[in-house]
C-alpha cells in the first residue's frame, strides 16, 4: 500500500496526516541504504589503516584497534541489514515505526561509540578528525525526524566531552596516535573549552539549520503529494465522464442516424427537395458527431489500462497499405492521386494494431481533406536505420511554422487563412491520438510543411527487435 492510497482514502487530505506519513514513509529505505555507508566505512577504516601503516609505513597507526572496530561495525551493521531490509517499503503500523524508530537510535549510539573510539585512536581530544561528528549529525538531520535529530546533536556532543573532558581530567588515556595535531601533554584548559564551545555552537547550529531544510523540503514533499492525488483524482473523474458520455450518446446517435439514412434512402417515403436537403445536411452533422464520439472513444482507451500489456508484432507496411485501398475511392471523389511505396524488408513495429491503424488512418484522411481538388497525396514506409518511418506527404494548402507547434495538441484546429478550409470538419483530436498513439509505443511523430507548398506528416517507430 502507497502513501497516495491512503491519502486517497481520506474524505480530504489531511496535512497533519500527510506530514505523519511522509515522515516515517522513508525510515525504513534510510535504514536500509545507510547500511551499505556503514559497510563503506567499515571497509574504509580496516583497509586504510592496513594501507597507512604498511604501505605509506606510518607506525602511529594503531591497526590493533581499528581493525577490531572495524569489524564490529560491520557485525552489528549486519545485523541491521537484516533486521531492516523487510522494511524498505513504507510500513503504515505504528508498531513498524516504533521499531524502526528503536532501530534508528540504537544505531545511531552504536555509530557514535564507533566514531568515538577511532577518533580516540587518531588523535583524541586533538585529533583533525573531530569534525566526523559534524558528518554524522548531517546524516542524521536528513534521515531522522526534528526529535530525531535533536537526539543526534546531542548525543554527538555528548560523546565529544567524553572524550576531551575524559582526556583533559585523565579518565581517558591520551594516544599521540596519527591524527593529533597537539603533544599529549599540550591539552590546556583553554583549548578545552575552546573544543567545547566551537563544537557545542557548531553542532546546535547545523542541527536547527538541517532540522529548518528538512522540514522545508517535507513541507514541498506533502504539498506534491497532494497536487498528486488530486490529480489523479480529476482524471479518475474525467475517465468516469468520458465512459459515461459515450455509453450514453452511442445508442441514441445510432438510432437517430438509422432513421436519418432511411429518411435520406426513400424506405419512409419520398421527401420533398427542400426536406431532402434538410435531412441530408442533419446526416452530415450526425456524421461529424459520430467522429467525435470515435475519437473520444480512442482516447478512452489510450488512458484505461497498462498498453503494453497488449502490444504484439504489427506490420506497419501492410496497415499503410490496407488504408490507402479503402481511402483511395474517397481520394478519387476529389480527383486526387493517392500513392503508397513501400521499400523491401520492412521489419514490424511493437504496438497494437488497432491504435497504429488509427494512428495512420488520422494523417491519410487529414491529406484527402485538407488537399485541393486535382492534388496529390504520397504515402511513403521505409526503414531507417532501426526505425520503421511512415511519410503521409501532399500537395494542400501547408501550414506556418508558428502552427506547427500547437498541431498535435487536443481539440487543435489550424484553419489558415483559406476560407475554404474553414468549413471542413473536424474535431481536433485526431493528431492528439496518432501523437499519444505514437509515443505509447516508444515513438515520436511531427511535420514538416510551408504554407501554399504542401505537408509532410511522419511516425517513427523502433522496430519490434530493437525495442527493449
Amino acid at each position: 500500500m502507497t502513501d497516495e492510497t491512503i491519502i486517497e482514502g481520506m474524505v480530504s487530505p489531511d496535512q497533519d496526516r500527510i506530514a505523519d506519513l511522509t515522515k516515517h514513509s522513508m525510515s525504513g529505505h534510510w535504514l536500509f541504504r545507510f547500511t551499505y555507508v556503514r559497510w563503506g566505512t567499515a571497509g574504509l577504516i580496516l583497509f586504510g589503516s592496513l594501507f597507512l601503516r604498511y604501505v605509506v609505513g606510518i607506525a602511529d597507526i594503531d591497526t590493533a584497534v581499528l581493525i577490531p572496530v572495524a569489524v564490529v561495525i560491520a557485525l552489528y551493521n549486519t545485523v541491521i541489514y537484516y533486521l531492516v531490509r523487510d522494511y524498505r517499503d513504507t510500513r503504515r503500523s505504528a508498531a513498524a515505526r516504533e521499531y524502526l524508530q528503536t532501530i534508528q537510535f540504537i544505531s545511531i549510539v552504536l555509530d557514535y561509540v564507533a566514531l568515538t573510539v577511532t577518533i580516540w585512536v587518531m588523535g583524541g581530544a586533538r585529533s583533525i578528525f573531530l569534525p566526523f561528528y559534524l558528518f554524522h549529525l548531517i546524516l542524521s538531520c536528513i534521515t531522522l525526524s526534528r526529535f530525531g535529530a535533536w537526539f543526534s546533536a546531542g548525543l554527538a556532543y555528548f560523546f565529544l566531552a567524553i572524550l576531551v573532558l575524559g582526556e583533559w581530567l585523565g579518565f581517558i588515556t591520551a594516544r599521540a596516535g596519527f591524527g593529533a595535531l597537539l603533544p599529549v601533554h599540550h591539552l590546556t584548559a583553554e583549548y578545552v573549552i575552546l573544543v567545547m564551545a566551537v563544537y557545542g555552537v557548531l553542532f546546535g547550529l547545523s542541527a536547527a539549520l538541517l532540522i529548518r531544510l528538512a522540514a522545508v523540503l517535507q513541507e514541498a514533499e506533502i504539498e506534491l503529494r497532494v497536487a498528486r492525488v488530486e490529480l489523479q483524482r480529476t482524471s479518475n473523474m474525467r475517465k468516469d465522464f468520458l465512459y459515461i458520455a459515450l455509453h450514453n450518446l452511442q445508442s441514441p446517435l445510432g438510432v437517430l442516424s438509422m432513421f436519418l439514412d432511411n429518411m435520406s434512402s426513400g424506405r419512409l417515403g419520398q421527401l420533398p427537395e427542400q426536406v431532402a436537403l434538410k435531412v441530408n445536411r442533419a446526416r452530415e452533422r450526425l456524421q461529424n458527431m459520430n467522429q467525435f464520439l470515435q475519437d473520444l472513444q480512442v482516447l478512452s482507451g489510450l488512458e484505461s489500462g497498462d498498453l503494453n500489456a497488449e502490444t504484439e508484432a504489427a506490420d506497419l507496411a501492410q496497415i499503410a497499405t490496407d488504408l490507402v485501398e479503402m481511402y483511395s475511392d474517397e481520394a478519387e471523389a476529389k480527383n486526387q492521386t493517392l500513392t503508397i511505396q513501400v521499400h523491401e524488408g520492412i521489419p514490424p513495429v511493437q504496438g497494437i494494431n488497432r491504435l497504429l491503424h488509427e494512428a495512420v488512418r488520422n494523417y491519410i484522411t487529414n491529406a484527402i481533406k485538407y488537399t485541393p481538388e486535382g492534388g496529390r497525396i504520397a504515402v511513403k514506409v521505409r526503414q531507417r536505420q532501426n526505425l520503421v518511418v511512415v511519410e503521409v506527404s501532399d500537395t494542400g494548402i501547408g501550414i506556418a511554422l508558428e502552427d506547427q507547434k500547437k498541431l498535435f495538441g487536443e481539440f487543435v484546429r489550424i484553419t489558415g487563412k483559406d476560407p475554404a478550409t474553414k468549413k471542413i470538419a473536424g474535431t481536433g483530436l485526431g493528431l492528439s491520438i496518432v501523437r499519444r498513439v505514437v509515443e505509447s509505443f516508444g515513438g515520436s511523430v511531427g511535420v514538416r510543411s510551408r504554407p501554399r507548398e504542401g505537408s509532410t506528416f511522419y511516425i517513427i517507430l523502433p522496430a519490434a527487435e530493437c525495442r527493449d
